[in-house]
């Protein structure tokens, strides 16, 4: 991914892009909320387990890793946030959603469990699902986005910040 690939994506031209893109999320989900913070900030708040992901969520709050996080990121830590909107806000669409994703993703199933096996976590057909859905989102919108920025928008970013 861009925001990882090139050296000159510092810290604050990831943060000026990821804030770009948490800018477009707040206009269409409400109350969506997002913090980037260094390894080092995450560890001190959420422990260490926590500083080495990428992202995640906590009490409906997006916490992007500064140091880790990539384009695909952004969007499937957005994913997760929205499947939780969605189900609670319209629970048939979110049925309707997770059973395409079943269909459409089903040579991924087998993968997903047996990566969530080797985790020790409990799992439902559902977490599988809502993960493949957000992998999937995260990896097509995040490839997107790197086709849009290139690394001279990237060290202009920088500059005027």
């Amino acid at each position: 991914m861009l925001l990882n690939k090139h050296k000159a994506a510092d810290l604050a031209s990831k943060r000026a892009v990821a804030n770009r893109v948490i800018g477009v999320f707040k206009k269409f989900i409400p109350n969506f909320d997002a913090d980037i913070m260094s390894s080092q900030e995450i560890s001190y708040i959420y422990g260490k387990n926590f500083s080495n992901k990428k992202g995640f969520i906590i009490d409906n709050n997006v916490t992007l890793n500064a140091d880790r996080f990539n384009s695909s990121t952004l969007f499937h830590e957005f994913g997760h946030y929205y499947l939780a909107w969605l189900k609670q806000q319209n629970p048939a669409l979110f049925t309707t959603l997770m059973e395409k994703v079943k269909i459409d993703y089903q040579h991924l199933i087998k993968r997903y469990t047996d990566q969530y096996d080797n985790t020790g976590m409990t799992y439902s057909e559902q977490d599988i699902l809502e993960e493949i859905f957000v992998d999937q989102i995260g990896l097509k919108a995040g490839e997107a986005l790197d086709k849009t920025i290139d690394l001279t928008q990237v060290d202009s970013i920088a500059e005027n910040i």
